[in-house]
């Protein structure tokens, strides 16, 4: 894999993109989608966690999540 900004190899692969929350507490980032968004509760909220590479050289971070939450991900849109 080559980094999309400069084309570098030189990347650092599955770092954890991080939110600090409530006395130094850590969870992982995560990207969301509803299935049903227009509901007041039980909107059917699905998500996937993020993992991100960095490039060495330039500093762009690319990021990416399992393939299986990004087909839940995708299946949701689909329905909609």
């Amino acid at each position: 894999m080559k980094c999309l900004q400069c084309q570098s190899e030189r990347l650092v692969h599955n770092a954890k993109a991080v939110d600090y929350f409530d006395m130094a507490m850590k969870r992982p980032l995560k990207l969301e989608l509803d299935s049903n968004p227009d509901a007041w509760l039980f909107k059917g909220t699905q998500a996937g966690e993020l993992n991100a590479s960095v490039c060495a050289d330039c500093g762009f971070v690319m990021f990416s999540m399992a393939k299986e939450d990004a087909e839940k991900l995708y299946r949701i849109q689909s329905d909609r």
